[in-house]
């Protein structure tokens, strides 16, 4: 009986601990959501590459500046330094 008590707090706590992982991952599902609300055009899309898909940072700019026929340069400059802060 007491290795079926020991299995049964076992499982308790693995239940606890995906509880808590669950709920950590919803309020960054939350958040993220909120964030993308805010933005939109070039910076969507780079925060989008960053975030969501998890491509490095270098390589989101490449893509986004591909994908608006814009020079790296300019989404380093001008587009990276709004969403940077957002990327936590």
């Amino acid at each position: 009986m007491d290795s079926l008590d020991e299995l049964e707090k076992d499982q308790l706590k693995e239940k606890e601990q995906l509880k808590k992982l669950y709920d950590t991952y919803q309020k960054k599902v939350q958040k993220m959501e909120g964030i993308m609300k805010e933005l939109t055009g070039i910076e969507y899309s780079l925060y989008y590459e960053i975030a969501v898909k998890g491509s490095r940072v270098n390589q989101a700019v490449n893509t986004v500046s591909s994908d608006y026929n814009i020079s790296p340069s300019t989404v380093w400059k001008t587009y990276y330094p709004k969403i940077k802060s957002k990327l936590e």
